[in-house]
């Protein structure tokens, strides 16, 4: 078998998942001459086998479900090992129109959002509504609750559309927290088999009590470069109280002022190191300009009773060059962009409250 056989047999078999049936179509025995590599001619055994998908696993070939394909094995006469394997493509029928299926399912769970849902699909006839229940229990956007067996309900005008009867999808939105109990917000993702992620470090997130704690454990997952748990971390520090971080703020001509803005459901504000408060504003009032991207550098625009401002923020274990602008390795640009944006939803959804 040339190449890896590990990566040949694993990839032999997708196309042959539980649901499938399959039968010999036909044996032939050839002489299989000196490959480029070397070796002697040996009589081989030539096996096509005829396989047809019914069920939700069979594989796709683009955008399209497979109906029926011909699978080909090369076994060595004498010994009867496996020396090659593939798929005969002009053997391919698909399905068309494909049906609907569901290839993973994207939980986002917000601390002032709420819970969000999307869906990767291929087949059916988009677009689809997608809204998530649990039990008899109701999660749509700006909900803040969540639970551990969630279902994904598909509809088109008004109708179910599948993949069953009543268009719906079983999958866990973690972490676990009963119906009816307020959410930590967060986010965190899950295809429909339930793969939700490092169970270790959300029974971390979650253990911590005061926004502070999490704001810290925010901050070792942002320098561990761990950005899905640093999101889940000052998600949850938000949804516990105020969230405190030290930015720099740009100056015309002067190098940029450290202070700490800190951000509440009642009130944004900006104080510098020197003591000098420079807003404190309820969130409806603070407009996100923009967030400003460079190859070295990443900064948030904020407008505030018609002053303009500039924020950086200054990466955690990353050597930088702090003056008038914070400019940074990839390693500190990406931290910035984590944090800004961050702050950049918080504020826009704190706003909307």
């Amino acid at each position: 078998m040339v190449g890896n056989p590990v990566s040949v047999i694993r990839s032999g078999s997708v196309l042959f998942p539980a649901s499938c049936t399959w039968n010999i179509s036909e044996t032939r025995v050839v002489k299989e001459e000196p490959g480029l590599f070397g070796g002697n001619a040996h009589e081989v055994a030539k096996v096509w086998v005829t396989v047809d998908y019914t069920g939700e696993d069979a594989p796709l070939i683009g955008r399209h479900s497979v109906k029926q394909t011909i699978a080909e094995f090369t076994i060595d006469s004498g010994s009867r090992l496996v020396e090659g394997f593939g798929r005969l493509a002009q053997g391919d029928i698909v399905r068309d129109p494909t049906p609907l299926r569901v290839l993973n399912v994207i939980w986002m769970n917000d601390a002032f959002v709420g819970v969000r849902v999307r869906a990767r699909t291929i087949g059916g006839k988009p677009p689809f509504a997608l809204h998530t229940q649990c039990g008899s229990f109701r999660l749509e956007d700006r909900s803040k609750y969540i639970c551990e067996d969630a279902v994904l309900l598909i509809s088109r005008d008004g109708k179910a559309a599948g993949p069953t009867p009543d268009g719906s999808v079983h999958a866990p939105i973690p972490p676990a927290v009963s119906p009816g109990s307020p959410a930590a917000g967060g986010r965190a993702s899950s295809n429909v088999a339930g793969d939700t992620g490092a169970p270790g470090a959300m029974a971390t997130i979650y253990g911590c009590s005061d926004s502070d704690a999490c704001g810290k454990l925010g901050e070792s997952f942002l320098a561990a470069g761990r950005f899905n748990e640093f999101r889940l971390s000052w998600n949850r520090a938000l949804s516990l109280g105020p969230l405190k971080i030290t930015l720099c703020h740009e100056r015309t001509m002067l190098p940029c002022e450290r202070g700490t803005i800190e951000l509440s459901k009642n009130e944004i504000s900006f104080r510098t190191e020197r003591g000098i408060v420079e807003f404190a504003i309820p969130p409806a009032e603070v407009e996100v300009r923009a967030l400003t991207n460079s190859a070295a550098h990443v900064a948030l625009g904020l407008r505030v009773a018609g002053k303009n401002y500039e924020f950086d923020f200054i990466p955690i274990g990353v050597s930088c060059q702090v003056s008038i602008l914070v400019q940074c390795p990839s390693a500190g640009v990406a931290q910035q962009s984590a944090v800004l944006s961050l702050i950049s939803r918080a504020i826009q959804n704190l706003g909307r409250r």
